[in-house]
């Protein structure tokens, strides 16, 4: 149930924020996804260890399009991406050149909107996001103090 829920308030947030496109080359993006899966495997946890955990990163543009497709169907019709069913994909040190360098990640407004979440999250307040399907499709990122649904 949580996973559904994540999935649509990432698409929710996408609706919201629409990207703009680039006007300048360093706006330039393969990919302008705010959000990526990564999927690791399973793994003890070393809280001494330094480093990211092994993992495929996904764009969640073109996540329906992989836990749909047949080839990453299990045994009992689950879905099941492993590192020989997937194909390509991105791994960590990829993944990490790539934003570094500005080659995917969010630009503009969208990463306005993420930034202004996490310095409030950051600074110690709770943010409520309030999405809306207006005609004039009315953006409302509202800082409260104590909401059910802040983030923390």
């Amino acid at each position: 149930m949580q996973y559904k829920e994540e999935l649509e308030r990432m698409n929710a947030f996408r609706r919201m924020h629409l990207d703009g496109g680039a006007t300048v080359p360093d706006e330039y993006r393969l990919n302008p996804e705010a959000f990526y899966f990564k999927l690791c495997p399973s793994t003890v946890f070393k809280p001494w260890e330094a480093g990211l955990l092994k993992g495929i990163y996904w764009p969640l543009d073109g996540w329906e399009v992989l836990v749909n497709s047949p080839s990453m169907r299990g045994k009992l019709g689950g879905v099941k991406v492993t590192y020989s069913n997937v194909g390509r994909y991105i791994g960590n040190d990829l993944f990490v050149k790539l934003v570094q360098d500005g080659w995917i990640g969010s630009r503009g407004q969208v990463s306005q909107a993420i930034e202004f979440v996490q310095n409030a999250v950051l600074s110690g307040r709770s943010v409520t996001v309030a999405l809306s399907d207006s005609v004039e499709r009315s953006r409302n990122l509202d800082s409260a103090q104590n909401d059910e649904e802040s983030i923390n």
